[in-house]
């Protein structure tokens, strides 16, 4: 071994060459020579340990420990040993790390990227520069916090199988994001009873909870609440819906006054039931119908009728629209009628169905084209006629009794009406490309002729025209004619031959 000189001063050593010299202790030194002060390369193939009291140019008198390990790792190893226990090794500390080899158990530090690792067998623990990473290779879970975000993986297979994302609020929404992927994603909350297991809130008017068995939603003093069974909703003043899936299906609306039920079976009014209402009150049904103004009957029935004696009886017969009412105001099919002729009118007869009574009737319609006439008593009107009964009959075998509706409103020559007969509340028919008026109760008595009651069963109706108006000034062309029920409409159009 080579002795360093000059400024050497001999100091104590032993067989091994460990040595103390100018604040070093060396020890179990091999190799070719002794290391000559902190060195700043790599020592080579030397081997041994020193401890130095302040490395040169530090002047901080630290004690600093030295490894000279050759060509192997090297490293320290600390252990403990007493009266009991044979030498037991603690932790090894090596270039890269600090653990226990024996149950891979080891801390490891990295200085040049501020890493630092904790390993405890298949389970690994990394924290770096604002990151901390949670790694299981055994399951396969990997979870990473972040300043901004808290990420969970599953991995299967080297492919990411599942995957939880929870984030902080983004600069641009002001929104946390948390999004959840897999076959079977989940959250797992846990708290005490009757408490929210999530809450979403604005912190102003409105707030979601998430309770174990349902959702709350509140919102400026109202609330709704989502069972898996059935669903509440509170106006913030009372509960004003209510809907229940485990009985069969029950939606219960209220004003706090009223409150309507609507089951399987049957839908209640204030605990009054319109299933029995219907099957058993049919005179109330068929006067009292203000509920049907929303409504629109729909057409069940359209007759085609073309010309035939049996429909003009003791009238004049229809013919086929003048040429200027189909050609230049294209209005048809249609049956016409002009009173050419003094007294000329006409009675155009329609059966009725079987059974229908007066009260049955909501409302009725006539669609025509008025020609050159601008006097409503020159328009067409509309009879009904009831059935004879042989007692008290108004016109023995003809009807038991009648009434009349004419035109109400002012008219004008070659357009397009519908006059509607409303008796009960009845929807609308519908008046495309025309123009809507009433038909009254004729003021010319008598009329009604008869008793005229609702109860009386229909016999037949007649669109009818003034004998006593004067030679051509009456002239129109019928297109259609409409019954209305509460069960639908049936139409009659008008088709020459």
């Amino acid at each position: 071994m080579n002795v360093p000189l000059p400024n050497f001063t001999l100091q104590y050593s032993q067989p091994d060459l460990s040595i103390y010299h100018q604040n070093v202790i060396g020890g179990n030194i091999q190799g070719t020579d002794y290391v000559n002060g902190f060195p700043v390369t790599n020592t080579g193939t030397s081997l041994g340990m020193y401890q130095h009291l302040g490395i040169d140019g530090q002047n901080n008198k630290r004690t600093d420990f030295l490894n000279v390990s050759g060509t192997q790792s090297g490293g320290y190893n600390f252990w403990t040993s007493n009266a009991t226990d044979a030498p037991i090794l603690l932790a090894s500390m090596t270039k890269d790390g600090i653990g226990n080899a024996s149950n891979r158990n080891f801390l490891q530090l990295k200085e040049n990227n501020g890493q630092l690792q904790f390993y405890n067998g298949s389970v690994a623990t990394e924290v770096t520069t604002g990151q901390l990473a949670v790694s299981n290779q055994a399951t396969g879970f990997t979870t990473i916090i972040t300043p901004q975000s808290l990420n969970t993986t599953l991995t299967t297979g080297g492919n990411v199988t599942g995957q939880t994302v929870l984030t902080a609020p983004y600069a641009d929404n002001n929104y946390n994001g948390l999004v959840s992927s897999g076959l079977h994603s989940r959250i797992t909350t846990t708290c005490p009873d009757n408490q929210p297991n999530i809450v979403v809130t604005d912190d102003i008017s409105a707030a979601a909870y998430l309770y174990k068995d349902h959702l709350q939603v509140n919102s400026s003093g109202a609330q709704s609440n989502y069972y898996s069974n059935h669903i509440t909703i509170n106006n913030g003043t009372y509960t004003s819906a209510q809907l229940y899936g485990s009985t069969g299906g029950i939606l219960t609306l209220t004003d706090n006054t009223n409150t309507a039920v609507l089951s399987p079976n049957d839908l209640t009014f204030n605990t009054v039931s319109l299933k029995s209402t219907v099957s058993t009150n049919t005179s109330n049904i068929s006067t009292n119908t203000s509920a049907i103004t929303a409504l629109t009957i729909k057409q069940i029935s359209t007759i085609n009728q073309y010309i035939s004696a049996a429909i003009y009886a003791d009238g004049r017969p229809p013919t086929a629209p003048s040429t200027t009412i189909a050609q230049t105001y294209a209005y048809t099919p249609s049956w016409y009628f002009k009173n050419t002729t003094a007294g000329y009118k006409i009675n155009w007869y329609s059966g009725a169905t079987t059974g229908l009574t007066v009260g049955d009737i909501l409302g009725l319609y006539i669609a025509f084209f008025n020609g050159n006439n601008t006097s409503n008593d020159n328009t067409p009107f509309l009879t009904v006629y009831t059935t004879p009964t042989g007692s008290g009959d108004y016109a023995p075998g003809f009807y038991h009794s009648a009434c009349t509706y004419v035109f109400d409103g002012t008219i004008a020559a070659n357009s397009r009406y519908v006059e509607f007969l409303n008796l009960h509340s009845c929807p609308t028919p519908n008046y495309y490309g025309s123009t809507l008026r009433s038909m009254i109760q004729s003021p010319v008595s008598p009329n009604p002729r008869g008793t005229y009651a609702s109860t009386e069963t229909v016999g037949f109706f007649a669109i009818g025209s003034n004998s006593a108006a004067a030679v051509n000034s009456v002239e129109f062309a019928v297109s259609k004619f409409g019954v209305m029920l509460a069960s639908g409409t049936t139409e009659i159009n008008y088709f020459p031959n």
